[in-house]
């Protein structure tokens, strides 16, 4: 069951100064896990929060706001990673 939703203004890029529309919902589901992170009908990000698990989130508070740069590296691993082999099967075509 959805409780609400919020939509925000998130700065992205602070390079660019680029800025997307980030959906946010607060649901209430004991078979939800606290955080989903999805895509919306746009494609754009969507972040679920599961107030089922209130008293979790709220206690590692720091924690799961903390992991957003440690996210955005691992992200950064994974693309590196995916464009190095990409960059390799272009270097064999050629």
């Amino acid at each position: 069951m959805v409780d609400h939703m919020i939509m925000e203004l998130i700065w992205l890029d602070i390079w660019s100064g680029f800025k997307m529309e980030i959906e946010y919902r607060i649901i209430n589901d004991e078979e939800l896990p606290p955080i989903v992170i999805t895509m919306d009908d746009n494609d754009r990000p969507k972040v679920v929060i599961n107030r089922y698990h209130q008293i979790w989130l709220s206690l590692y508070r720091a924690e799961v706001g903390g992991c957003a740069k440690s996210l955005f590296d691992e992200i950064v691993k994974l693309l590196n990673s995916h464009l190095s082999e990409q960059r390799e099967v272009e270097k064999y075509e050629i």
